[in-house]
């Protein structure tokens, strides 16, 4: 979990804390499949955290259609009331570059 303000953090703090990984494990660069971000709605750094995430396919949640940026696609995006949630793929060609 990454949360860039403490107060929205603390009531899952526990249950984070309690998953067994140690502080070197929750450091550790990782590789995943799925990446859910629900940043604030005004959130606007897309290009800048998904050029930074290891993932395949991330769900962004936001207020507003998102743009990407390079090296990931948009795969589908639905609005649900003022909500938009956008899945997005990483592109063909930046996944052969960074495979094992």
């Amino acid at each position: 979990m990454l949360e860039t303000e403490a107060r929205p953090a603390e009531p899952a703090r526990p249950r984070l804390d309690d998953d067994g990984l140690s502080e070197e494990d929750r450091r550790a660069e990782r590789h995943f499949d799925l990446a859910v971000l629900d940043p604030p709605y005004a959130y606007d750094g897309w290009p800048d955290v998904l050029a930074a995430l290891d993932a395949e396919v991330a769900v962004l949640e936001s207020d507003r259609p998102i743009e990407p940026g390079m090296g990931w696609s948009v795969a589908r995006s639905r609005s649900y009331g003022t909500t938009v949630v956008t899945i997005c793929r990483r592109s063909v060609a930046d996944s052969q570059e960074t495979a094992p």
